[in-house]
């Protein structure tokens, strides 16, 4: 009998504390690991948004997503290792004689950097994709399949877009 009334009370204690720990159990807070992944996802949303945007102003030549998202010093690097800096890259969007007839990103990637650049610069993000566009330059038709390269920064809560490199292989 002592023992029956032993094991009800060990099972009534065991239900119980659980009860308790379960209705006084404190709301679970996000770890910084989710925070961080949280932004990130937004992170990504908005570069993805600003990147289908100058898709979008490359076939209209709407030249002011470019000039809203460019930092001053931006430059384009060919693979010629040709350099185009910003005043002449905004003069060729509005070029009506450069007419795109498709401009498509493909297998779109975007990688987040931490540390050291991060600490100096602020947040900084590359976006590599292939870039398929067909159209009319001077009367002539021109294709472009080449590999893209965006290196954006967050400089006071906005994302700019610093450089653009053209390069042989996406990775």
């Amino acid at each position: 009998m002592f023992e029956i009334a032993f094991y009800r009370a060990i099972i009534i204690l065991l239900v119980f504390s659980g009860i308790s720990s379960i209705a006084y159990r404190p709301i679970a807070q996000p770890s910084k690991q989710s925070d961080n992944l949280h932004l990130a996802n937004l992170a990504r949303l908005e570069l993805l948004k600003r990147e289908r945007e100058l898709a979008e102003a490359m076939i209209s030549k709407n030249i002011r997503p470019y000039d809203e998202v460019l930092v001053e010093g931006f430059f384009v690097m060919e693979m010629n290792n040709k350099t185009i800096v910003r005043k002449d890259f905004v003069s060729q969007l509005a070029d009506q004689n450069i007419v795109y007839k498709t401009y498509s990103k493909l297998n779109m990637s975007i990688k987040f950097y931490d540390g050291h650049q991060r600490r100096t610069y602020g947040e900084i993000a590359l976006v590599t994709y292939r870039l398929l566009a067909k159209g009319i330059s001077h009367g002539k038709g021109f294709s472009k399949n080449v590999c893209v390269r965006h290196l954006w920064i967050k400089l006071n809560g906005r994302w700019l877009l610093s450089s653009e490199q053209h390069i042989e292989k996406c990775s």
